[in-house]
């Protein structure tokens, strides 16, 4: 049975970085990664992604979250793509890797999409 009175979460567009896309965040749900950006990153649905809060490759700085295709040692968590192409990551995830809150950029490619604090 549903609630009549039940206001649905608006989506709210997250700033941008320059040469980045950006993802919606539904308040206090979660952060939906673009599909275009999914896509470039070389997953495809069904697929699972692996959560890490540092580049294993050491090439971004630390305070990110970085998704990968190829399972690490120790993932923070795992997800599927879903049927749409799109990524949603819990705002827990966020948060375990400090950027909860935060205004994000997101960039990706080669097997991994790396979601960082955007620049002011």
């Amino acid at each position: 049975m549903t609630d009549p009175s039940h206001q649905p979460v608006p989506a709210n567009e997250l700033p941008v970085a320059e040469g980045t896309s950006k993802g919606k965040q539904r308040a206090a749900d979660r952060l939906n990664i673009p599909s275009s950006i999914v896509r470039d990153a070389g997953f495809a649905p069904s697929d699972n992604v692996f959560v890490l809060d540092e580049d294993p490759a050491g090439a971004v700085p630390k305070l990110c979250l970085v998704l990968l295709k190829v399972k690490p040692e120790n993932p923070l968590a795992d997800y599927a793509v879903a049927k749409d192409c799109r990524i949603r990551l819990a705002t827990a995830i966020l948060k375990k890797c400090g950027m909860e809150g935060a205004n994000l950029a997101i960039d990706g490619g080669d097997g991994r999409i790396i979601v960082r604090p955007a620049k002011a």
